[in-house]
């Protein structure tokens, strides 16, 4: 699911460049791409607003819209897989790998009963144990690798997606159906950044 949303992203950025060519404003575009959030926003709303054909206009702003959107529900399917990964990691971390142990000790007590009977059998009990035993460390061992990397992981998601569902969009849908500015649309985002920094 997280890929398709990644696909989706990326043949949006795409049509978006296509339309930023068509519309001459690539380079003014990268220039403000990357700013800080609030400088970016108002560079982009100017440049969008500033096209003069109105189909294009409005195609920037509803795939910058879309791409908003799904970059929300791509961090949400991140952060539910890397929550999936870190309880199961966490899970075999506690318990090892019982069931895969259990077959390597049970077959070492199969092989040595037909090689060489009952103390065959003992015998192999005794290498089972010590092979399954090994196997069960390594794989707790491996188990705390993944606890650590799935928290990281946990850990950046968490930094990229801080304060995204507090920041405005950066064009409303009106503006997306009509291509036309919202007026009054800078004084409710001020007043949102103003709530935001005293909450």
């Amino acid at each position: 699911m997280a890929s398709n949303y990644g696909r989706r992203i990326v043949r949006a950025q795409d049509e978006i460049s296509r339309l930023l060519d068509r519309a001459g404003i690539r380079d003014q575009y990268e220039d403000v791409r990357h700013a800080e959030y609030g400088y970016r926003r108002m560079s982009m709303r100017r440049l969008f607003f500033g096209v003069a054909d109105v189909a294009v206009r409005k195609r920037l702003i509803g795939l910058t819209r879309e791409i908003e959107a799904l970059m929300l529900r791509l961090i949400e399917d991140e952060r539910a897989n890397a929550t999936r990964m870190l309880q199961a990691a966490e899970r075999t971390a506690v318990m090892g790998s019982w069931g895969l142990a259990a077959a390597i000790a049970g077959v070492s007590v199969a092989i040595g009963h037909l090689i060489f009977a009952l103390p065959g059998a003992i015998g192999g009990a005794l290498v089972g144990y010590f092979l399954g035993r090994g196997y069960i460390e390594a794989s707790k061992l491996k188990a705390a690798s993944d606890v650590q990397r799935a928290k990281a992981r946990l850990d950046e998601i968490g930094r990229h997606s801080e304060g995204l569902p507090h920041k405005p969009e950066l064009f409303s849908e009106s503006e997306a159906e009509t291509g036309e500015e919202e007026q009054g649309l800078f004084s409710e985002i001020l007043t949102q950044k103003q709530r935001a920094s005293a909450g």
